[in-house]
């Protein structure tokens, strides 16, 4: 019997990213500001801008849904695979906004398709991450990981679906490294280490892997490679486009031996190559995705 999947990325669902989106475009925010030397309407300037942003945000996730339930409306499953909300600029889901954000997109999710189980993982923008560039202005928290728990389930589980095993893994918890300040998140990150070696130990085949960023890979490789034959294909978003999939495996060869699939972002990368994917589990234990844009 053929199981389908439909496959969410990064929808980075918004509804007021004004303080966000000045942390993460301070050029744009510059160039609006320097458009008046009014500082109200300079605010006035940058509401507007960052609204439509918002709207935009929105209108891609409906359109991606809208044109899912057109393609199928009998999905077995739904998984979106991080990046449900833009989160509190680097800290993730920790105040009523951000919250808000959250059920909306899960509101939504259900307005297309209320019988429909769904699985989440939790991605960097909804627990929080330490930025490569600038001072950070966040980061994980115990508070983030126990609204994302509340929000969307566990951060690491597996389920079996025909002859199928789906494992979720936390990219954010395997980047973790600050144990002194956040020991609560230092167990927890053993924890799944632990959960990963038994499951791939005591699973004989047919593994599907679901991740967020699939850049930290590399930091379990002494986990996956004896188990590398027992992985079907690695599914992953956080790079918003396919393409850059493709190339990460050209930069990262050992990508390769995963099978890595990119779900691209239902907004793409401001609007280019935005979609979603169609997983169907075929018989014979084969396997075919069907990515729409």
């Amino acid at each position: 019997m053929c199981a389908k999947i439909l496959l969410l990325s990064d929808p980075h669902y918004s509804i007021n990213s004004l303080e966000a989106e000045k942390r993460w475009f301070p050029g744009i925010y510059k160039l609006l500001k320097s458009l008046s030397k009014d500082s109200l309407f300079s605010s006035i300037l940058s509401y507007k801008y960052f609204y439509y942003f918002d709207n935009f945000i929105q209108n891609s996730l409906k359109i991606a849904l809208e044109k899912a339930w057109r393609k199928d409306n009998q999905y077995d499953m739904i998984i979106c695979c991080g990046d449900m909300t833009p989160g509190i600029c680097e800290a993730g889901v920790i105040n009523l906004r951000a919250k808000k954000e959250a059920m909306e997109f899960k509101q939504l999710l259900h307005q297309y398709f209320p019988k429909t189980p769904k699985f989440f993982l939790y991605g960097n923008h909804d627990i929080g991450y330490y930025p490569k560039y600038g001072k950070p202005k966040g980061g994980p928290s115990i508070e983030s990981f126990r609204n994302a728990q509340e929000l969307y389930g566990n951060p690491f589980y597996s389920l079996k679906l025909n002859e199928y095993t789906l494992v979720f893994i936390c990219s954010s918890l395997i980047s973790f490294n600050d144990g002194v300040q956040h020991p609560e998140l230092l167990r927890l990150k053993k924890e799944q280490e632990i959960f990963i070696k038994q499951i791939l130990e005591e699973t004989d085949n047919n593994i599907l892997l679901f991740i967020h960023d699939p850049l930290f890979l590399d930091n379990i490789l002494y986990l996956l490679i004896p188990h590398i034959h027992k992985i079907k294909a690695t599914f992953a978003g956080h790079l918003h486009l396919k393409f850059l999939g493709k190339l990460s495996k050209i930069v990262r060869p050992i990508n390769n031996f995963f099978n890595l699939q990119i779900i691209p972002s239902t907004w793409g990368l401001f609007g280019i190559g935005r979609g979603f994917c169609i997983l169907k589990l075929e018989n014979q234990q084969e396997f075919r995705i069907e990515c729409i844009n």
